[in-house]
C-alpha cells in the first residue's frame, strides 16, 4: 500500500501511453478526494483535452467537490487558468489563508491547452502556468498535469519544478526519459503498472488500483 499527500508534493506530473492506466490513476486520485472531502474543504477544477466526445471524467459532473462541469474546451480552460492565477495572487495577500479550501486543478492532455488556443493568448497562459507552478504551493493550490506521451517540444511552460512524478507504460525510451530522467518506464507492461518518484523516495514500483464506474457511483 502506498499513500501519499498531494498537498506535500505540491504538484504532480502523470504520464503514460494509451491503455497504460492513466485515466484510471486520475480517477483513483479524484475518488480519494471525493471520499474524504465532500464538504468543501477541497475544490477540484477538472479539465480534459483528449478530444473525445464524452470525457472519461464526466462521472464526476455535479459532484459537490467539483468547481464546474468537466472543462473540455481549451479556450474555456484558458479562462479558468487565468482565473486560478488571479485567485493565487489574491490568496497571497489574504491573512485568512488557513481557512480557505485547497484547490486541486487536474489537466489531462495539458499540452493541448497551449496548442489549441488562439496564439494571441499563449504568452498570458504561459505566464500564468509558470507562476502557478512556482508559487501556488504557498496558497493551497495544487496542479496535476497529465499527458499520454510527454514530448518536451510540445511544452510551453517549465515542468522541472514538479518533483512528484508518476510514469505508467511509455511508448518508447525517450518518453520515459522526459518524465523520469531515465528510461525504465518503457519496460512496464501497462494496465496500471507505474513508477513513482517523489520527495519521499524514487523508483517506487507500484500497481495502480482499478475502480469500475459502477463502484465509483
Amino acid at each position: 500500500m502506498c499513500i501519499e499527500d498531494l498537498a506535500k508534493f505540491p504538484h504532480l506530473l502523470l504520464a503514460g501511453a494509451t491503455q497504460s492506466g492513466k485515466s484510471t490513476a486520475i480517477k483513483s486520485l479524484l475518488m480519494s478526494i471525493a471520499y474524504k472531502y465532500r464538504t468543501g474543504d477541497v475544490n477540484v477544477l477538472l479539465m480534459d483535452f483528449l478530444g473525445k466526445q464524452d470525457s472519461d471524467f464526466a462521472i464526476f459532473n455535479n459532484q459537490p467537490f467539483l468547481s464546474s462541469p468537466v472543462i473540455t474546451s481549451p479556450m474555456v480552460g484558458l479562462k479558468a487558468i487565468l482565473s486560478l492565477h488571479e485567485e493565487m495572487k489574491k490568496r497571497m495577500q489574504d491573512k485568512n489563508l488557513s481557512d480557505m479550501p485547497s484547490i486541486v486543478c487536474v489537466i489531462d492532455e495539458f499540452p493541448r491547452l497551449f496548442s489549441d488556443i488562439e496564439k494571441e493568448y499563449e504568452a498570458s497562459l504561459k505566464l500564468a502556468m509558470t507562476q502557478l507552478l512556482s508559487a501556488s504551493r504557498h496558497t493551497k493550490i495544487h496542479l496535476v498535469l497529465a499527458v499520454q506521451d510527454l514530448i518536451k517540444e510540445h511544452l510551453k511552460c517549465g515542468i522541472g519544478i514538479i518533483t512528484a512524478r508518476i510514469a505508467l507504460k511509455c511508448g518508447h525510451y525517450q518518453n520515459s526519459v522526459n518524465i523520469l530522467g531515465r528510461g525504465d518506464a518503457h519496460k512496464l507492461v501497462g494496465v496500471g503498472q507505474m513508477i513513482f518518484d517523489s520527495q519521499s523516495g524514487r523508483d517506487k514500483r507500484l500497481q495502480g488500483s482499478f475502480i469500475k464506474d459502477e463502484d465509483m457511483k
